[in-house]
């Protein structure tokens, strides 16, 4: 890597889950030193997350990274100094009301994300075994009679791929190619309007900084991650990445749970 591509980087764009995050949900040390290093010479971080910001708040202040955050798979971008949306797209009514109905039809276990807040029936109040903290803010309501007129910012389904994919194909059944439809986990299938893609908002956040494409990093792990990688000049996948993923991407990372993005970020930059 040449002294005039590492001068290039103006920001880098973290995932959270597989991601910057261990196993076990921390940042680890190494990467919170990592993005340290990274904002004293003057490099913008930025976390792309599919988690809205309740879920997000704690782990972005243990990074480290006070700048606005994209959340909900690109569906919104936070501004935490201002505390507002400075982006919020939400599913059409028609959409949102699918997705409640297609989850009767499914074994698996729905949550809603609407106006940052979070809502499960009973029975999914604990199905987010990748955050237990939704539980806690988190509202159990009845699906049947608790919405009126539903915009949802996503819906993710929780199950078995085997319980999810029938309920992909049900949206892809009755609106094509209409909306954006990812896995960010095997086990967590997403739906967010077709706008909303971390590659999207990326984009429109580093339009306000002024910072092109070519002057991006971004790591990622999933096929949620897969637009953001493709819109930056220097994607990087993780070793834990799928391989769907890792197919598609030539730089990689250590995994998670091996300092990936401090051994990387080292190693690009010549860090000693």
């Amino acid at each position: 890597m040449s002294e005039m591509d590492k001068m290039h980087i103006k920001a880098v764009a973290f995932d959270l889950d597989g991601t910057l995050l261990t196993s076990d949900k921390h940042v680890a040390p190494s990467s919170i030193k990592a993005i340290s290093r990274l904002r004293d010479m003057g490099i913008l971080p930025v976390v792309a997350t599919g988690r809205n910001v309740a879920l997000a708040r704690h782990l972005i202040i243990q990074a480290g990274i006070p700048t606005p955050l994209i959340n909900c798979n690109g569906a919104c971008i936070y501004d935490w100094d201002h505390d507002t949306d400075l982006l919020h797209i939400t599913l059409n009514e028609k959409a949102s009301l699918a997705a409640l109905e297609f989850a009767r039809q499914s074994s698996c276990h729905l949550h809603v994300f609407m106006d940052h807040e979070i809502y499960f029936e009973e029975d999914g109040k604990y199905a987010d075994f990748l955050e237990p903290i939704s539980t806690e803010i988190g509202k159990v309501v009845d699906f049947s009679t608790f919405f009126n007129h539903p915009r949802f910012t996503k819906a993710m389904y929780i199950g078995r791929m085997e319980e999810t994919l029938p309920v992909r194909r049900l949206f892809e059944q009755h609106f094509g190619d209409t909306l954006s439809l990812v896995y960010s986990h095997p086990e967590f299938f997403e739906v967010m309007p077709k706008e909303a893609t971390k590659g999207a908002a990326l984009a429109t956040l580093m339009e306000t900084y002024g910072i092109s494409s070519q002057e991006t990093m971004a790591f990622g792990d999933s096929e949620n991650d897969i637009e953001m990688l493709q819109w930056v000049g220097h994607p990087v996948a993780m070793a834990n990445a799928s391989d769907q993923v890792k197919a598609l991407f030539d730089n990689q990372a250590p995994s998670n749970d091996d300092d990936g993005i401090a051994r990387y970020l080292e190693s690009f930059f010549g860090w000693t």
